[in-house]
């Protein structure tokens, strides 16, 4: 008796394994080295989805990946539980996993003296550890915004900043990849170094250390950044046209006042650089600060705004891997200095509540 059960019981579970059931995985990890080729069943490229059909797939073993020809390494793959159902809906864009980049983590030493501060008190304490980083030439900026910026995707591009505008480039969550060639002010169509605070709103000199300050530097299209010129950020209504009016992107800008609202993949991106700005720079040099309004055109006060929009795109867009991997390089291998919000977002509200 015992031993029919168990033929029974064989035979229901391989009828289950060659029924339409499927494992969805995505490809995001990158693991160790098998050992041997036979531990080896599938390869494939960075955002593959793995279908496992029949019972000769459903075992352990690793995947090997491969990123554009770039980037090798292996996922490796365990028994689970298969599910039925049809595929699911597959996005053009994903967000970028953090296996592309590799991470670093946020060293335990590095925010001390910042328990329990809030207000003025944390900001202060946070300004005398990001303060006095190591400084670049506004030359040597263009190399190094070539690896900050890099699609992970095209290396021999930048991400440039606001513009979303797939006639141009590979259309990336981040936004428009850019040939990293493509840089400068003679070019018609080109990209160049976007200062997210103004310069002209607090340090308008090339030796100011804030002008070099690579936390709130981007590449952006030359045009485009041209039109945002030294707008503040708010909402606005007026859709921007970039490329003599012929090409939609998904910046915002106002004829009411001066101005920006970037796509909202960005938002938090933009209001976390400002944030690090008004920290950064602030007691006798610099006084930067966040105004709860939009700057007239023109002026040239060490301020910006709108906190109040800047406060909500910093919880409406998140931090993502993006800023993370931009914040890690910029620290380990530039200015030695971080972002306290990409590293804390948290923070913002304990400072400017």
């Amino acid at each position: 008796m015992k031993k029919i059960l168990l033929i029974i019981v064989i035979l229901l579970l391989k009828i289950n394994l060659y029924a339409d059931y499927l494992e969805v995985r995505v490809n995001v990890g990158i693991k160790n080295e098998p050992t041997s080729n036979s531990e080896v069943i599938y390869k494939a490229t960075a955002g593959d989805l793995f279908l496992l059909l029949d019972s000769a797939q459903q075992t352990n073993g690793y995947y090997h990946i491969q990123i554009d020809g770039i980037l090798n390494g292996w996922v490796y793959r365990t028994m689970v539980r298969l599910n039925k159902g049809d595929l699911p809906e597959i996005e053009n864009e994903k967000p970028i996993p953090a296996s592309v980049y590799g991470i670093g983590q946020i060293p335990n030493d590095y925010y001390q003296g910042i328990e329990s501060l809030s207000g003025e008190n944390l900001k202060k304490q946070l300004h005398l550890i990001i303060r006095n980083h190591t400084v670049f030439s506004y030359d040597k900026v263009w190399d190094i915004l070539s690896e900050t910026d890099k699609d992970p995707y095209n290396p021999e591009n930048v991400i440039i900043l606001y513009n979303k505008r797939s006639q141009k480039a590979i259309h990336r969550d981040r936004g428009t990849s850019f040939d990293y060639t493509a840089h400068g002010y003679n070019l018609n169509d080109s990209w160049n170094r976007e200062h997210v605070w103004p310069k002209s709103h607090g340090f308008p000199n090339p030796k100011d250390t804030a002008y070099t300050d690579l936390h709130h530097l981007r590449p952006a299209d030359r045009s485009t950044n041209s039109a945002r010129n030294t707008r503040s950020f708010d909402e606005c209504m007026n859709i921007y046209f970039d490329n003599a009016k012929t090409i939609e992107t998904e910046c915002h800008t106002s004829s009411s006042n001066w101005a920006w609202e970037p796509p909202k993949e960005i938002k938090g991106d933009v209001a976390r650089m400002i944030f690090y700005m008004s920290v950064r720079y602030e007691g006798t040099d610099y006084n930067l600060e966040i105004l709860d309004q939009v700057l007239l055109k023109g002026s040239k006060e060490p301020t910006i705004g709108k906190l109040s929009t800047l406060i909500r795109w910093h919880k409406e867009d998140p931090v993502d891997n993006w800023e993370r991997q931009r914040n890690h390089v910029i620290y380990t291998k530039y200015q030695k200095n971080r972002n306290p919000f990409i590293d804390h977002p948290e923070w913002v509200s304990l400072i400017w509540n």
